[in-house]
């Protein structure tokens, strides 16, 4: 079997503490892993970072930090993403990039749980039809967000030649081959939209395999809430442990604003070769 060459970007923009509890899991689950910063809070918090050392402290091999306003990274992370690609990642070997946001928590090896990835393809979160989130999703909800994604569509078909079905993804937990990276960070996307609708159209667009990670299972079922959820509602420690418990319960978690250990008994768990998302 071929080993993939990940690599991850590790997206923030506060809870230092939390971050670095982060970076120190990922890496114990990855022996060897390289995890090089984006931070996106602003370029008013450039100088604390500096002061504080923000690259030992967090763990991290690199550090971008976005000039863009705080609002607009949150908004724009495939945008900042391509400049931290052209500034950053051009000058990295890997194969997959990984954007692990400080709020997901992945309990097993990239490897492991992006197995079901191509390593050329672009992984997304709950892609969904936009046919059926049409009036109901916050990005199509109002006139104004109509009007951007009818615009961001019509870009796509002119200069593009976009022809398929647009799709919706959460914006959580990403993978991205290199050669999409490459791609992306020469071609000059609108500021249209989010990036949750932005990425999936860019992918299809550019002719790259698209799969979706797993990570939520329905765009809907509130149940789905409890794992992997769009909105601020954070997921319940217990909840995590639970699933650590069943071999092959869920490895991926959204969003998680504690710091984690994994508990030594549960190592073997996420080893044991049991496939889970």
């Amino acid at each position: 079997m071929t080993l993939v060459n990940r690599i991850v970007v590790f997206r923030f923009d506060r809870n230092p503490l939390i971050c670095r509890s982060g970076v120190a899991l990922l890496r114990s689950l990855n022996p060897g892993l390289q995890v090089h910063g984006l931070y996106g809070g602003g370029p008013g918090g450039r100088q604390a970072l500096l002061r504080y050392g923000a690259i030992p402290l967090l763990g991290l091999d690199s550090l971008y930090v976005s000039p863009r306003p705080g609002r607009w990274n949150w908004k724009h992370g495939d945008l900042a993403l391509a400049a931290w690609y052209r500034e950053v990642g051009r000058h990295l070997d890997f194969d997959v990039a990984h954007l692990v946001e400080w709020d997901l928590l992945l309990l097993d090896s990239l490897d492991r749980v992006y197995a079901d990835v191509p390593p050329d393809a672009v992984a997304l979160t709950c892609l969904t039809p936009l046919t059926r989130l049409l009036g109901s999703w916050e990005w199509l909800r109002t006139p104004e967000g109509l009007r951007e994604w009818e615009s961001l569509l019509s870009y796509a078909r002119l200069t593009w030649g976009y022809q398929d079905e647009p799709l919706g993804c959460i914006g959580c937990g990403p993978a991205f081959s290199r050669a999409f990276l490459d791609a992306y960070a020469r071609i000059d996307p609108p500021e249209l939209c989010h990036d949750e609708l932005r990425l999936p159209l860019v992918v299809q667009s550019l002719g790259f395999p698209l799969v979706d990670t797993g990570f939520r299972r329905s765009w809907d079922d509130p149940v789905e809430d409890r794992y992997f959820a769009a909105n601020a509602t954070a997921i319940q420690h217990e909840t995590i442990t639970a699933e650590l418990q069943r071999p092959g319960g869920r490895r991926a978690f959204h969003p998680v604003r504690h710091s984690f250990r994994l508990p030594a008994h549960t190592m073997s768990l996420s080893s044991s070769g049991a496939h889970h998302r």
